[in-house]
């Protein structure tokens, strides 16, 4: 008994290494294919020579029919267990390619979502410039910031803040501030030209007078007013007085044809706010 066993234990490891070979297929590496090699000689090959009678006819032949039992059965449990082991790898990896597709997909969606959520927002807010009354307020910040504060929270209070836009902070990154500019402003019904005691000679970093640049935002603004005939109030603060066509270039020279109104100090802040609102009733839809 001994000896048979030793026999099949030798036969199953040389058709475990002869399996290998046969089929390729090394699913637990070459120790692994040794052992289902031993397995495949003692159970598939014992069984299946004894099932269909073949076993005693292959003891006949001594080492060599023992031999091409255990190949036989070490081949066909090397076959089976490769089969099993690449479904399972397929499984594994299609379970791990949806994982990343959905995770890819999360995140493309996330993206997309920011992103229309940034190109809603804009076009948003150009439908609500296009569709409802608006006025712009022009000025500079470093000239009139403290009075230009004041007056917004009076034109708020009377028209709402969705009516009144100050500031171009919100200009999306990317976009032509020139271009951006213009559409705004060529939304609006009414512009308020701010003008305090700097407005006209306020320089910029290269020393020169900034409305004197074309890329200059006040000059941007109030150009795209006056181009498209959008009524434009030039308001004077800080004891301001009116520019001469002179000191203007030439684009915003019909600023000084255009009707005006001081907003002095209090006590008569609130009385020369009233007088321009009033003014402005008449340029805007019910």
């Amino acid at each position: 008994m001994t000896e048979e066993f030793l026999l099949s234990l030798l036969t199953g490891i040389i058709a475990g290494l002869l399996s290998g070979v046969i089929i390729k297929k090394r699913p637990f590496g070459l120790v692994g294919n040794i052992v289902l090699g031993i397995f495949g000689s003692l159970l598939v090959g014992g069984l299946l020579f004894d099932l269909i009678g073949l076993s005693l006819i292959l003891s006949a032949y001594g080492l060599i029919g023992s031999l091409i039992r255990s190949i036989i059965g070490a081949i066909i449990l090397l076959f089976l267990v490769g089969l099993i082991k690449e479904k399972l790898s397929e499984s594994k990896s299609g379970k791990t390619r949806s994982l990343i597709s959905e995770q890819n997909n999360q995140s493309l969606n996330k993206t997309t979502v920011h992103t229309t959520n940034t190109a809603s927002l804009y076009d948003r807010k150009q439908r609500g410039w296009q569709n409802t009354n608006k006025i712009f307020i022009s000025y500079r910040r470093r000239d009139s910031a403290d009075v230009v504060g004041r007056i917004y929270d009076r034109l708020t209070l009377h028209f709402s803040k969705e009516k009144v836009f100050k500031d171009v902070d919100a200009m999306p990154l990317g976009v032509d501030f020139r271009q951006y500019v213009d559409e705004i402003v060529g939304n609006c019904d009414i512009l308020i030209a701010v003008i305090g005691d700097q407005w006209l000679n306020m320089e910029g970093p290269t020393g020169k007078r900034r409305l004197d640049d074309p890329r200059d935002l006040v000059r941007i603004e109030v150009e795209s007013a006056l181009k498209r005939g959008i009524p434009v109030i030039p308001v004077l603060v800080q004891d301001a007085t009116m520019p001469s066509e002179d000191d203007l270039p030439v684009s915003l020279k019909g600023l000084v044809y255009r009707n005006g109104i001081p907003v002095r100090w209090d006590p008569d802040f609130h009385k020369d706010v009233d007088r321009l609102i009033s003014g402005m009733e008449a340029h805007l839809t019910k």
